[in-house]
Order: structure tokens, then C-alpha cells, then sequence
């Protein structure tokens, strides 16, 4: 991406700066955000408080990705320019090192550095899943793109999206219901499979899944007689059999209510922050229990006619 002049402070009289220190801050954020396993990282704990108001173009563009980043919310054109984000990586290197440029932006150089790397770690996430964001290759001017640390997930990327401490995290790698890494990964920074990743952080009740305005996620197929549905640990998936006289029953342990119409109680269930619904077990007693991903399942599957 060409970043523009008046971005690197030229056309404001400002001493120039030059591309290369653009990219040595988003180097290191990207860096930090991939490959530094010596950091804790508690990302979601650090968004707490927001220490701006969005008086600035700086202050508006992090909240913006603030709200991604940790709440997973990406409108069309989410900020008011491609560039704006290039106006906070400036910021961070003028608050760093030339505090009287940073035109009044409250945040702190930490915090916003902060924001930047829950960002560009959910940005990737998305962008490797196909979700249609914005471009992640873009928002990091192509550095590391085509190194093995580009085209999948890290442990602490993933300790910021799900608030976890990174020890957690490695420790479910390569375990039943876990993590895996990429088929080539056998090195030291294990990089984790996109899909894999979005899947384990799916049932993790600190991440909610992005939400993409205008996006109308297609549930019941019937062109191609398929449907997207929760699926329980012990592979069970909410289908008719959980119909019962009162309809389906979904929703957690003193929390539930019965829906009659399967696509009306799947589309409840998908808003869910996390999937609960009754079913059937081999004895035909009915229990609850918890979505641990979402698949599709064929029509003849679910029992749908």
C-alpha cells in the first residue's frame, strides 16, 4: 500500500518521516504480536478501560479498531479513510519519541500499541478464514506475509483474542479438541491452522466471533440441502431429534425457553455468545448441552425434510 505524504507529517511542516519507520512500528507490532513468546499476554483484561473519547481522528480510528479487536465489529467503511490506521502507527512513533506531535491523543503509547496487535491478530484470524474484512496483508504493508508466521495463527496472537495466558494455550496443542499447528509447523513458534484456531476460540466464552455488517450468514441451505449447526462434544448435533412436544429446548440450565420452528430456533442459537440446547441421549433422555464448533450437516443428516 502507498502511504500517503501528508500521513508522515510532510505536509504539516512536521520534521519527515520516513515509510521505513512506518514499517519498523508495524514490524514490531506484527513481531510481538506473532513471535514473542517471552510476553504474557492478557489482552483482553488490558481493554477494561478506555482511556479515550474519540475527540481526535487518532482517538476515533482506536476506538474503531477497538471495537473489532476485542468485540469482534466490522462495519463497511469502518474508517473514514484507508489511511486512518496509518495515522495511529504515526502516533505511536511520534508519542514515543516526539510527544508534542501527537495533537492531544489521550492513549497512551502502551494502550494503543496494544489495540494495534489485538487488531491486526483478529484481522488475520478473519482474513486467513475467508471472512471479508479488511485486507490483513495491506494493514501490515506485506511485512511477514510470506513467512510461516503470515499464513497462520500464533500462541500469542491467540492469548490476546482469548484472554488467556499463553502456557494455557500451548499446552492444548496437538491435544484432542485443542489446537494444530500447520501441516509443515514442527519448529520452536508453533503457528497454528486458521481454521483450527477459529474453531478453538469459538468455544471459548471470552471471544465473540466476528460480526460483519451486511453479512447474511446462510444456516439452512436448501439449494444445497445443507445446514450450519452446533455440534456438542460427543459429536451430537442439534438436529430434530431434539424436538420435543413443547418444541426445541435451547438456551443454558435455568435460562431456557422453547422455540416450535427449527430455523427459528437455530437462528436463536447461532446469537448465542455460546450455543446451549436439549437433546436426546442413547437412552432418550434428554440433557443439555454445549456447542464446541459449528458444522454443515447434510439434510438427511439432521433430519430435515
Amino acid at each position: 500500500m502507498q502511504i500517503p505524504r501528508f500521513i508522515l507529517g510532510i505536509d504539516d511542516g512536521i520534521e519527515e518521516k520516513l515509510v521505513e519507520e512506518i514499517r519498523e512500528c508495524l514490524a514490531s507490532a506484527v513481531f510481538w504480536a506473532s513471535v514473542n513468546a517471552e510476553v504474557d499476554v492478557e489482552g483482553g483484561d488490558y481493554f477494561d478501560e478506555i482511556p479515550i473519547k474519540g475527540n481526535t481522528l487518532v482517538e476515533r480510528t482506536l476506538l474503531t479498531m477497538h471495537k473489532y479487536a476485542k468485540h469482534g465489529i466490522w462495519k463497511k467503511e469502518m474508517f473514514s479513510d484507508e489511511s486512518d490506521i496509518f495515522h495511529v502507527y504515526l502516533y505511536v512513533i511520534q508519542s514515543r519519541y516526539a510527544t508534542e506531535l501527537t495533537d492531544g491523543c489521550a492513549a497512551t503509547p502502551d494502550w494503543s500499541e496494544a489495540v494495534i496487535n489485538m487488531y491486526l491478530a483478529r484481522l488475520k484470524l478473519d482474513d486467513l478464514n475467508g471472512r471479508k474484512v479488511g485486507s490483513y496483508r495491506d494493514s501490515v504493508c506485506g511485512l511477514y506475509i510470506d513467512e510461516e508466521y503470515g499464513q497462520g495463527m500464533t500462541v500469542p496472537e491467540l492469548a490476546m483474542l482469548s484472554s488467556m495466558q499463553m502456557q494455557s494455550i500451548y499446552n492444548v496443542i496437538g491435544k484432542e479438541g485443542g489446537l494444530k499447528r500447520l501441516p509443515d509447523n514442527t519448529g520452536k513458534v508453533a503457528v497454528i491452522c486458521p481454521k483450527s484456531a477459529l474453531e478453538w476460540l469459538e468455544r471459548k466464552d471470552s471471544f465473540v466471533k466476528t460480526t460483519i455488517e451486511g453479512e447474511e450468514e446462510v444456516l439452512i441451505d436448501r439449494e444445497k440441502q445443507v445446514a450450519l449447526v452446533p455440534i456438542a462434544k460427543d459429536g451430537s448435533a442439534f438436529d430434530y431429534s431434539c424436538y420435543r412436544k413443547t418444541g426445541f429446548r435451547i438456551g443454558k440450565k435455568g435460562e431456557e425457553y422453547a422455540v416450535e420452528n427449527y430455523r427459528e430456533a437455530l437462528e436463536q442459537l447461532r446469537k448465542m455468545k455460546k450455543a446451549y440446547w436439549r437433546r436426546p441421549n442413547k437412552n432418550g433422555i434428554f440433557g443439555i448441552v454445549t456447542a464446541v464448533k459449528w458444522e454443515h450437516r447434510s439434510f438427511l443428516e439432521l433430519g430435515i425434510r
